[in-house]
């Protein structure tokens, strides 16, 4: 995260940003709950 870019930004700055994204079109994606695989080991 670049948080050194944002922690300049004023009030006028992150207004902007925040009417920028409220003019994207929403995407439907669904996000599935990450399951790790059952452990091994590097010799397996």
């Amino acid at each position: 995260m670049p948080w050194l870019m944002y922690a300049g930004m004023n009030d006028e700055d992150l207004g902007a940003v925040y009417d920028y994204l409220r003019t994207v079109t929403p995407v439907k994606n669904r996000v599935e709950r990450f399951t790790p695989h059952s452990k091994t080991t590097a010799s397996n």
